[in-house]
């Protein structure tokens, strides 16, 4: 395996490979089971006054083999996930008081291919390709506005959480899936410490 790790203030690069040439106890090699990583990641913070921001951003690429068990070796299956999120937080801290603003995106694409074609002789190039390729994807945005105040002896955080997405399945077999999703919660949570080293909370 290899293994590369750049940082920066703003910005990190990881980059792993390993190959699929490690050796089993019966003196063979195990097929078709590398796997590769490469993570991108950027960020930034400013503070000005009572406001503090930050913006990050990242994507992250693995494709791999996935042959699967000795019983139903598959020597072509292969995994690609890709997947990319983006966020940005705005506080502002007034005394005890400190309220937050997060937008944020994200998506991933994950694809399942292996080989279901035939060699000059008729013969399957992979008995053990049993699917056709395949992809999942899901995207979404996010929207949150938080208020966490700050006592002697207490503390209440209230809110509300947004999102809303899509996700697709293809599976290769059936019509081709669409599913739109949304979520949304507020809540109010209040906690005391009491004593020394007893505390209480209560939420909705």
């Amino acid at each position: 395996a290899n293994s590369l790790s750049i940082q920066t203030p703003y910005l990190s690069v990881e980059r792993d490979v390993a190959t699929d040439a490690y050796s089993l106890p019966n003196g063979t090699t195990r097929p078709n089971s590398d796997y590769g990583l490469t993570n991108l990641r950027a960020g930034y913070a400013k503070a000005f006054g009572a406001f503090d921001a930050r913006f990050s951003a990242g994507i992250t690429d693995i494709h791999q083999g996935t042959p699967g068990g000795d019983d139903f070796l598959s020597p072509t299956s292969r995994q690609n996930n890709v997947s990319r999120d983006v966020n940005a937080t705005l506080a502002a801290t007034v005394r005890a008081t400190t309220t937050m603003l997060q937008l944020g995106a994200s998506s991933l694409d994950l694809v399942f291919a292996c080989n279901t074609g035939y060699d000059s002789g008729g013969n399957p190039i992979d008995p053990n390709c049993y699917a056709p390729p395949q992809l999942v994807t899901d995207s979404q945005v996010n929207a949150s506005l938080r208020t966490d105040t700050q006592h002697d002896r207490s503390r209440t955080v209230y809110g509300i959480d947004l999102s809303r997405g899509t996700s697709r399945v293809d599976d290769g077999y059936d019509p081709l899936a669409i599913h739109p999703f949304a979520r949304s919660a507020a809540y109010v949570q209040q906690s005391w410490i009491v004593g020394s080293a007893n505390s209480f909370y209560a939420g909705i």
